[in-house]
């Protein structure tokens, strides 16, 4: 697992409006809408909306930030009941840690 003092997202009463946009630029740019929606509908990975409660508790000694911000940079690491592992891209090399924070804050805000 990734080191867990890395600088995630806050709880959704913090969230940075800049990081919210950010993270939604991002979602969209890097390809993230083609396998998953910004609502409940599923297309090849989960949908987006209400992300935030469903990950809560996923991973005893993982808070749902943490857990968000691993399953971005090695999503193979928890793979969810009826997904498939290895469709999703490991983004530890390829997104810089504040860019996958923003996108935790993106995915955070959707309720």
């Amino acid at each position: 697992p990734l080191d867990k003092t890395q600088n995630v997202a806050k709880t959704n009463e913090t969230l940075d409006p800049i990081a919210i946009e950010e993270g939604k630029d991002l979602f969209t740019n890097i390809g993230c809408t083609a396998c998953h929606s910004t609502t409940e509908e599923v297309i090849v990975g989960p949908g987006m909306l209400g992300i935030s409660s469903r990950a809560s508790g996923r991973v005893t000694g993982m808070n749902t930030q943490e857990y968000l911000y691993e399953s971005i940079k090695e999503p193979n690491n928890f793979i969810i009941d009826g997904f498939q592992s290895n469709l999703m891209p490991e983004y530890k090399n390829i997104l810089k840690d504040s860019e996958v924070s923003s996108l935790v804050s993106y995915l955070l805000s959707l309720k």
